[in-house]
């Protein structure tokens, strides 16, 4: 994007009709952080306004633009997908400004992150701003699953979300990605799931759990009481049953991949991932019951969530309870004020630090649930065009809104709307 761009968009942000805007997506069109300031600057006014910044240069030229979200000069819903910091200091900004901003309800960062696996300080921050932020309601801070080192944040972020514990705001969690099955405790994310009183939907698939890891979790999930979704998925079983069949294969002294097994070990390793099959099916026929459970609860209904924040959440099995429930329009929250008083009044039922130090590989058995399966994705598709476009004639499925669209992708047209030939360079 070139100067004359940003100064036409800038123009038009600062007309009176811009209120009525709610999307503004400049994403993958080379935005640097003097632009990104500039442009931020002129939404001030429109809290409810959507912010794509993804996949933009923001570290060149300045970094104000992470002082006016430290400032509370930032929109309510804002993307930061595939943020590639050069500086750890630039991140380690940029997570203080967030532990403090009080203007952000939705915030998407997915492959977000330092130059590098998160270290003790970049851990510690991340604790804080899970602890101490108080206006967040949807978090996806995901890793990206088509790089390898560099797209995940590994034991670091394990024990970082143990600063959910206490959080009282946060609704919608997804940390997808992060290889959190390296860490060897994952105590800390079970203690959030058993006992934050707040989160109703989490999703951390992709994180190669260990069998152990898994069937502490199935503990965690029994004991809370208000989380509706937890989606499960196929590769976290698949890459257990390949672990353990390395494992295996390397114990009998075969560690090339096309060794030949003897017969007797072939026998006993068909019978060892039947075993991990089950077992891995057991846990997760635990978490469907303890999920279904918490929706049964009268006290979980209806859901204190947004529709926006709710459409970009990818559970089919809840969409299907809050249709049985009477559809989505008795999910809106009547006002903006959220009692979870009910929820936070009611302590778990057992002593978890007891109960994870004590699993027990389970009984065999079946389970018949379906596994959701699906490759991960950015919070937004890429289309690759530089257009900028303005909708204001077809409703949404939700609201009516208008939209702005430079860079790395557009909205989808409807016949009646305008399109203006106002090219990035």
């Amino acid at each position: 994007m070139n100067f004359d761009t940003v100064a036409a968009l800038s123009k038009y942000l600062e007309l009176d009709t811009m209120h009525t805007l709610k999307v503004l997506n400049v994403s993958n069109c080379g935005l640097t952080g003097d632009m990104a300031t500039t442009l931020l600057c002129r939404v001030v006014g429109n809290h409810g306004l959507r912010v794509l910044l993804n996949g933009n240069p923001l570290e060149e030229e300045s970094t104000d633009w992470i002082d006016l979200i430290h400032g509370n000069e930032a929109p309510k819903r804002l993307h930061l997908d595939m943020i590639q910091f050069q500086q750890e200091r630039n991140f380690h900004r940029l997570l203080k400004a967030l532990t403090h901003n009080k203007t952000i309800e939705f915030l998407s960062m997915v492959g977000t992150g330092p130059p590098s696996r998160a270290g003790s300080k970049t851990s510690e921050l991340l604790y804080r701003f899970f602890e101490q932020n108080d206006t967040l309601e949807y978090l996806d801070i995901s890793g990206y699953s088509g790089k390898l080192e560099d797209g995940h944040l590994g034991w670091g972020m394990s024990g970082a979300l143990g600063g959910l514990k206490d959080n009282t705001c946060l609704r919608q969690l997804r940390v997808r990605n992060h290889d959190i099955g390296a860490a060897e405790d994952i105590t800390d994310l079970c203690r959030v799931l058993a006992t934050n009183k707040s989160l109703a939907m989490v999703d951390c698939q992709n994180n190669n759990f260990t069998r152990q890891h898994f069937a502490k979790i199935a503990v965690a999930l029994a004991l809370n009481k208000s989380i509706v979704s937890f989606p499960l998925s196929d590769a976290d079983r698949d890459f257990v049953v390949q672990d353990e069949k390395a494992k295996f294969i390397k114990s009998c002294g075969k560690p090339g991949k096309s060794a030949a097994l003897s017969k007797s070990n072939e026998n006993r390793l068909v019978n060892l991932l039947a075993l991990v099959r089950t077992s891995w099916e057991m846990e997760a026929k635990k978490i469907n019951t303890a999920i279904h459970h918490n929706r049964e609860e009268p006290i979980n209904w209806p859901l204190d969530i947004e529709l926006d924040h709710l459409e970009r959440w990818d559970d089919p099995p809840l969409s299907i309870w809050i249709e049985a429930k009477g559809g989505v329009g008795d999910i809106v929250r009547s006002t903006s004020d959220v009692n979870i008083a009910g929820r936070a009044s009611r302590p778990p039922s057992r002593n978890l630090d007891a109960t994870l130090s004590n699993w027990t590989l389970p009984a065999q058995g079946s389970l018949s649930d379906h596994y959701m399966t699906e490759s991960f994705m950015a919070s937004e598709p890429v289309l690759g065009t530089y257009t900028i476009t303005e909708e204001s004639t077809t409703p949404s499925k939700y609201s009516s809104t208008s939209s702005l669209a430079l860079g790395g992708y557009a909205p989808t047209q409807s016949d009646g709307s305008d399109r203006y030939a106002l090219l990035a360079t």
